[in-house]
C-alpha cells in the first residue's frame, strides 16, 4: 500500500505546518539521517518557510499552498488541481477587492501613500495568478508525461 493510498479518504489530524513539513520530509522513499533530512530541509523548504534564521521568531510556513504541492507523492492529481484551482479563485475574489479599494483610494488626494500600498498589493495579486497558472500547466505535464507519481 503506497502513502497515497493510505491517505486517501483518511481523516487527517490537524497538525501544525512544521509538523506535516518533518512528516513530509520521513514520507519520502529511502532511510536519511537528521543531518541528511536537515541539507534537505535547507535545499527545498526554505523557499516557502521561513525558518526564523533572519527574523528569530518562530517558523512561519510563506505559503500552504506550496507546501501541499511538495507533498504531492501524498495527494492524487485531481486533488491537487482543485487546491491550486481553489487558490486561483480565492486570489481573483482578494484581486478584486483590492481594485475596489484603489478605486475608491483613488477619490481621495490625501491617499497617495495608500494607492502605492494597493497598487503593490494589486501587483501581488497578479503574480500570484500567474504563479498558480504556472503551477496548473506544471501539474498537467506531470500527469501527462506519467511523472506525477511523485516519490
Amino acid at each position: 500500500m503506497t502513502n497515497r493510498q493510505r491517505l486517501e479518504g483518511a481523516e487527517l489530524p490537524d497538525l501544525p505546518p512544521t509538523a506535516w513539513a518533518v512528516l513530509g520530509l520521513l514520507s519520502f522513499r529511502g532511510a536519511r539521517t537528521g543531518y541528511e533530512l536537515k541539507k534537505w530541509a535547507d535545499s527545498s523548504l526554505r523557499f516557502f518557510w521561513a525558518d526564523g534564521t533572519d527574523d528569530p521568531g518562530p517558523p512561519v510556513l510563506r505559503h500552504p499552498l506550496v507546501l501541499r504541492l511538495w507533498l504531492g507523492h501524498l495527494a492524487a492529481p485531481e486533488t491537487l488541481r482543485a487546491l491550486v484551482e481553489r487558490h486561483l479563485a480565492r486570489t481573483r475574489d482578494a484581486l478584486a477587492e483590492v481594485r475596489g479599494a484603489l478605486r475608491r483610494a483613488e477619490q481621495v488626494p490625501k491617499w497617495a501613500f495608500p494607492r502605492v500600498a494597493l497598487a503593490w498589493s494589486e501587483r501581488q495579486h497578479l503574480a500570484e495568478l500567474a504563479l498558480a497558472e504556472a503551477m496548473l500547466a506544471d501539474l498537467a505535464r506531470m500527469a501527462a508525461s506519467g511523472s506525477a507519481d511523485g516519490a
